[in-house]
């Protein structure tokens, strides 16, 4: 008894709909830093009420539950495609397209129901338009993934891409019309429909979990390694970052170079305009610093107002030094920052290796020992100008 099978399993469906909806709530709930999630649950809820109402027009037909179940469908597609976007750090989509999409839908669907009255292209219609959004879930969370995470995001994402390619399979044979004893008839399709949709719900919830778990723990490592502050690997990544450095440099026969920065004059203007000045000029000198890097070099802060940069094959020591000065240019540059007017300056010092050093543990002392006599230059000069630039002896990165 086919119909019998068909709706019994579009019960099961909507009670695996609702379990795991409730599941993702709840996995929501429990790790409220983690947003989408939440987003997905409702969808799943929204698909839900969509299966409860064709289960109803299947034994009491109306043209109105038929239209406003597939509304639900397509919106409650929409809504767990925003929820993964927004998990994955993606932009939401406007608010005009999905009020537009939904629109253009529903007016076609009703053309074609009260009008025409064509189950053809109304089955075209749903099916291309619920596939094309799955197919988007599937991109979203499959899309610019760590390759760490790759087996679970990847894996979440197929559950999608085959709920959609069944889906546009569906709408493809409509265009035919096949005897009902053929494997790829309407009511077959239909069947393989619903049972991908129960894998598929189930699937997303599991995929769900395991990817805001990964999720947790990636943050978490990041606040191990990153400062809050800057966003700048911190000491502890930078130590990482130079013993894998020295090691490829011993391997292939390379050269590294290590530059220490201070902000001069720092401790003198937190102490005057208050911490959250401070936090504000540490944040706008270290952008300024980023925006002067390249790929092989690691800028981190690893101090209150002290950064340290790695710069793997750096070339001559002139070129080096031509680094030195443009980050020097690029956070000297006059700012604003609690109704105070104040142009920054950094002392730096520098190492390099293996032509100071035998070791690149010795390059961040000597390129620290390098940038305080350059600071303790600048203060001989001027006690009442520590904010000054100043020249200094070789090895000190001076213009």
């Amino acid at each position: 008894m086919p119909s019998l099978d068909l709706f019994t399993l579009s019960c099961v469906t909507i009670v695996n709909l609702l379990m795991t909806s409730a599941a993702m709530y709840f996995v929501s709930r429990v790790n409220r830093q983690t947003t989408g999630i939440v987003d997905c649950a409702a969808g799943g809820f929204v698909l839900a009420s969509a299966f409860i109402l064709s289960a109803v027009r299947a034994m009491y037909p109306s043209s109105a539950l038929n239209i406003i179940a597939n509304l639900l469908l397509l919106g409650g597609t929409i809504v767990l495609l925003e929820g993964i976007r927004e998990f994955r750090g993606m932009k939401r989509i406007r608010p005009t397209v999905t009020l537009g999409g939904l629109a253009l839908f529903a007016a076609l669907y009703a053309l074609w129901l009260f009008e025409f009255n064509s189950i053809r292209n109304r089955t075209i219609l749903a099916s291309f338009a619920v596939s094309f959004l799955m197919y988007a879930c599937a991109w979203a969370m499959g899309s610019d993934t760590d390759h760490r995470d790759r087996s679970v995001h990847w894996a979440t994402a197929s559950v999608y891409a085959l709920q959609a390619t069944v889906l546009l399979l569906r709408g493809i044979l409509a265009f035919r019309v096949i005897p009902e004893s053929s494997i790829f008839s309407g009511r077959t399709i239909d069947l393989l429909n619903v049972i991908t949709v129960n894998f598929s719900c189930m699937g997303s919830a599991f995929g769900l979990a395991l990817a805001t778990n990964l999720k947790l723990t990636r943050e978490s490592e990041k606040l191990a390694q990153f400062d809050a502050l800057t966003n700048l690997p911190n000491r502890r990544y930078f130590e990482e970052r130079l013993e894998q450095a020295e090691r490829r440099a011993i391997t292939a026969g390379g050269n590294l170079a290590v530059i220490y920065c201070d902000l001069d004059g720092f401790k003198q203007f937190n102490d005057t305009l208050g911490h959250e000045a401070g936090d504000e000029v540490l944040r706008v000198v270290a952008g300024r610093l980023r925006q002067t890097m390249q790929e092989n070099m690691c800028l981190a802060r690893v101090g209150g107002d002290e950064f340290l940069v790695l710069v793997e094959k750096p070339g001559r020591p002139e070129e080096t030094l031509s680094l030195v000065r443009a980050m020097r240019t690029a956070v000297g540059q006059e700012m604003e920052v609690a109704g105070t007017k104040l142009t920054p300056k950094i002392s730096c010092g520098m190492a390099l290796y293996p032509e100071d050093v035998s070791s690149a543990a010795d390059m961040v002392r000597l390129a620290d020992s390098a940038m305080y006599a350059m600071k303790q230059q600048a203060r001989s000069a001027d006690p009442e100008n520590p904010l000054g630039w100043r020249s200094a002896a070789p090895r000190l990165a001076a213009d």
